[in-house]
């Protein structure tokens, strides 16, 4: 059985712990697993914001006009701040190691946004503890 087969299957990322099963199943069905090689950019700098991820496993770093500003790892959310607030990315992210991630396109991420309470907290969570800036939200 597969990660996302799981019956909680983000139960080990602290943001989305609190997801009920089925949310938590929601969540799963309607984001698409990907994976990412080392040191392959997957959010770029000034591009239009049309896809978000969730890390599930691995790390990634992220870059604003080439500085580097935070790092990021299971957990975290990437891309949520540009599909929320629908602005340009303001920095690069590129996997500091293979990386699992759960894709969400700006359909799928409105629907659980809109649709699941618990996920729409954990994104606004996020969004709060970056402070809606660069160093990580809206990549």
């Amino acid at each position: 059985m597969g990660f996302l087969q799981w019956p909680k299957p983000l139960k080990h990322l602290p943001r989305f712990c609190d997801l009920s099963e089925r949310g938590m199943q929601e969540v799963c069905e309607t984001g698409r697993e990907v994976t990412v090689p080392k040191g392959w950019a997957f959010i770029g700098e000034q591009t239009p914001a049309d896809t978000a991820y969730l890390l599930l496993a691995g790390s990634a770093a992220v870059m604003v006009q080439g500085e580097r500003v935070a790092e990021l790892g299971p957990g975290d959310l990437v891309g949520e701040v540009g599909l929320r607030d629908n602005r340009l990315r303001t920095a690069t992210v590129f996997a500091l190691e293979p990386l699992t991630l759960l894709h969400f396109t700006q359909r799928e991420f409105d629907d659980l946004y809109g649709r699941i309470p618990a996920f729409r907290e954990a994104v606004d969570s996020a969004v709060a503890e970056r402070g809606g800036q660069a160093t990580g939200a809206d990549r």
